[in-house]
Parts: C-alpha cells; structure tokens; sequence
C-alpha cells in the first residue's frame, strides 16, 4: 500500500484548518460518479462537523464549461474532481479562498500558491509523483481530507468514486492510495473484498448465463447468446438454479471451485480467439477483485461496487445529478 506523502499530509492539514475556520462554503464537484462521491464525501465532513447544508454551505453539480467564469463569492470555494485543469481563480480577490481537490493534470505548478495575494491551496496527487489516473482519484483526495478529521467511516465513497473512475481496469484491483482507502473501508466493515474473482459486470443482479453472454471483450461463441452461455455452465457441471432461494444463480453465488472452473474454461475459450501473443493477458479479461458494500442489501445494484458506480453516471447522463446524491442519502 501507499502512504501519503509527507509534503501531501501537510497540505491536508492545512486544508483541514481551512474548512474549520470558514463559516460560508461553496462545493463545485463534477458530474460523474466520482465527482457526485466527492460532494459527497464533502458534504459528510461538514455535516459531521456541525456545518449545515444550504445554510453554511452549498454544494453544486456543474460540467467543466461552468469553470470557465465561476463567481468566488463565499467565503471558501472548494473544487472537488475539477478545478487543477481550468482558471477557477480567474474571479478570485485578495479576501478569497480556494481549495482544490483533484486528480486531473493542473494547468499550475506546487508554489502556485505563493504567487497569489489570497488564500490557494491546492491539492493533486500529480504534485507528488503519483499516478491521478491509477492510484487515486477526486474522490479519494477528497476522502483522505475526511481521514484528517478522523472520519474513516466515509471510506466506502472514496472506493466508490475509484471504481466509477475505473482506476481498477489496468490491473483488475486498486492500487496506490486507493488500495489505503480500501483498507480503512473493510476495517470499517464497510466493504468486502472478493479476491480471484470472476471479473462479469452484474455479479449482484444479473442471472451468471446472462452476464455471460454480455461478455464482449473477446467474442466467444456465448456472446450475445444466452441459450449457449447456459449450455455451457449444464456442460462444467455448474448449477443454474440458487437451492436456497430457487433463482437464477448470479455470479456472487458461486463458489471457489466452480468460479474457477469457469474462469479456466473462459480463458481457454479467450486464447482461442486471440493471437498467441496475446494470449498472456487472457486472465485479466476474465479474472480480478470484486468490492461488496456490506451494509447494502445482496442481489441489488446497489451491494457491488460495479453495479452501484454505474447506476451513478446512469443519473448524470440522464441530466438527473441529484438523483445520484440521493443515492447516498444527501440531497443538494
């Protein structure tokens, strides 16, 4: 795992005296899952600190055009997944503050801060040689300012935002700062990790022979055919019915033994359609880490960390961000 910086710890120590001494707080986070987890995230620091939202602080949704000319009003405006990339401080002004939470390249350098006559503090991963892309996303930073105040239970957002953020998709696992923040939410009890998992989208909700035939990465004789995906789980033996509750088994029901019987026979089955140089990254199509959200309810979207993420940027590509918030039970 990856611990901060150092230098980084300081400029969350100086964001965290930042947000205490301010009474008048303006949020603009992103529009996707991990920009809506990061308001989130926010909201839960300045809710848990006695701030009330709509009277001490605001939070609000916006696309990167919004940046372009964005009024600095309040008495602290806080950037969270956005901001290091535009001039957010065009319309700053000697009495201004401006935190900066993001995991994008910024168009400033560290001392940025020292050139200004007002208070600047941003804070990006990419200052301190780490990967925003991989390791940590504008969720993550923004929880690990809630670490600073000792609020770990906010840590299951910060996985969430990594996962919406697919930050996983290179390896098949977080990694870096993200993989700290998974460890604080499972010694939360937030979340279990599914080691050598079954790498299917739907592991909660969708019946296993249809997240089969929705794999695509390689076409495969199952891919868009649901009667072969089921003949080919009846062929490994595999059953198709859940005998506890006599449903559709999902992937999250199976075991050890018959997930790795269908992970070596989708990957005999990948090798096969793939050039033989290839074929070293078959497992990685089909094999990873799967994040469950304990407290959430089994066989709903909202129990897998896949599932939840993308029913988050579902919200926002429909033009309905607060719908997304409300999914994690704040409201703007």
């Amino acid at each position: 795992m990856t611990s901060i910086p150092p230098e980084m710890k300081e400029r969350y120590e100086e964001a965290r005296r930042l947000i205490e001494s301010s009474k008048d707080i303006k949020i603009y986070s992103h529009t996707d899952c991990d920009g809506i987890s990061s308001g989130a995230i926010l909201t839960g620091i300045l809710t848990k600190i006695g701030r009330q939202l709509g009277k001490d602080f605001k939070i609000e949704i916006v696309n990167l055009d919004v940046l372009e000319n964005v009024p600095i009003e309040h008495e602290l405006t806080i950037f969270s997944d956005l901001g290091s990339g535009q001039p957010v401080d065009k319309n700053a002004n000697k009495d201004s503050k401006i935190l900066i939470l993001d995991h994008h390249p910024p168009l400033r350098d560290i001392d940025y801060c020292d050139t200004v006559d007002y208070d600047y503090l941003e804070i990006n991963p990419i200052f301190y040689g780490i990967d925003g892309s991989q390791e940590v996303c504008g969720g993550g930073l923004c929880y690990l300012l809630a670490k600073e105040f000792g609020f770990t239970d906010l840590s299951w957002l910060g996985l969430l935002a990594a996962i919406g953020d697919i930050q996983n998709g290179k390896t098949g696992r977080l990694e870096g700062l993200n993989r700290t923040i998974l460890k604080d939410a499972e010694e939360e009890g937030l979340v279990n990790i599914i080691k050598n998992d079954l790498s299917l989208y739907g592991r909660q909700t969708r019946p296993l022979f249809v997240a089969l035939s929705y794999f695509s990465d390689v076409n495969l004789e199952i891919t868009n055919d649901q009667n072969r995906a089921l003949d080919l789980l009846k062929r490994l033996g595999i059953n198709t019915r859940n005998p506890v509750n006599d449903t559709s088994i999902r992937s999250c029901d199976l075991s050890q033994e018959d997930k790795f019987k269908l992970i070596k026979e989708l990957i005999n089955m990948i090798t096969k359609e793939i050039p033989s140089r290839y074929a070293i990254h078959a497992p990685k199509l089909v094999m990873g880490e799967s994040y469950e959200f304990a407290n959430e309810e089994k066989y709903t979207f909202l129990r897998d960390a896949s599932e939840f993420s993308t029913a988050m940027n579902a919200c926002v590509r429909n033009g309905r961000p607060e719908v997304a918030l409300e999914l994690l039970d704040l409201t703007i």
